[in-house]
């Protein structure tokens, strides 16, 4: 048996960011502690942990997420996280 259900687009958009979230949180609690580990150390350092937290999560960051993100960490900047929802 099947169902038909209708979504309108704040319902679209809702459902898309709670699967992001789901793949995103551990992501996001590993992220806090490489940054508070391992701030102000060589981008070097930190682009293999958060390359591969990110595979391990799921998540399909480009290389220049990443090294945005260790960048971040390695000069103590705030990082803000985009999920895009195609």
């Amino acid at each position: 048996m099947a169902y038909l259900v209708t979504l309108g687009q704040e319902e679209i958009e809702r459902l898309a960011v709670q699967a992001g979230t789901v793949r995103l949180e551990p992501y996001w609690q590993f992220y806090e502690e490489v940054r508070i580990g391992y701030r102000g150390l060589p981008r070097e350092e930190i682009l293999p942990l958060l390359r591969q937290a990110a595979e391990w999560c799921g998540l399909d960051f480009t290389e220049a997420d990443l090294r945005e993100q260790a960048d971040a960490v390695s000069e103590q900047r705030h990082y803000l996280f985009r999920v895009l929802v195609a």
